[in-house]
């Protein structure tokens, strides 16, 4: 993310691209909850879409590229339910959109099911999903 924007006032055309880049965002969402993953593989299609992963999550660590990123969209599935997740809110700064909401951790070893929230750092440049950072609550219990 560029930190030389720092301080620096946003025009009118970066308040444009904060809205289309929002909506990117949130159409990626607004889609999985209702079970349509087309646009998450669509993100993903950028060859260095890169998302950082907690590394004691099971799928932890740095994915880049199409097919890291669609096998550690299968690993999550294993845990996560996607068409459960709800973002209730963004916060846009130019590149960087941030999405806060949950999602249903599916539950292992006898575990009960149980709604998690999650906060999500994208960047988005050119129209174009380029990274994404999740930060998860209580990383540790999914893993048992």
């Amino acid at each position: 993310m560029a930190d030389s924007q720092v301080g620096t006032p946003a025009s009118l055309a970066d308040r444009a691209d904060e809205a289309a880049n929002r909506a990117i965002v949130q159409n990626i969402y607004d889609s999985a909850s209702r079970g349509d993953l087309q646009p998450m593989w669509d993100a993903l299609s950028h060859g260095d879409f890169t998302a950082y992963e907690y590394d004691s999550l099971p799928w932890g660590g740095v994915h880049r590229g199409y097919d890291a990123n669609v096998a550690l969209t299968r690993k999550v599935a294993e845990y996560f339910d996607y068409s459960t997740i709800r973002m209730h809110h963004y916060c846009v700064d130019r590149e960087v959109v941030i999405a806060y909401g949950s999602l249903m951790w599916r539950g292992i070893n006898g575990t009960e099911p149980r709604e998690v929230p999650v906060a999500e750092c994208w960047e988005v440049r050119d129209g174009q999903p380029r990274s994404i950072r999740p930060f998860f609550w209580d990383t540790a219990s999914y893993a048992t």
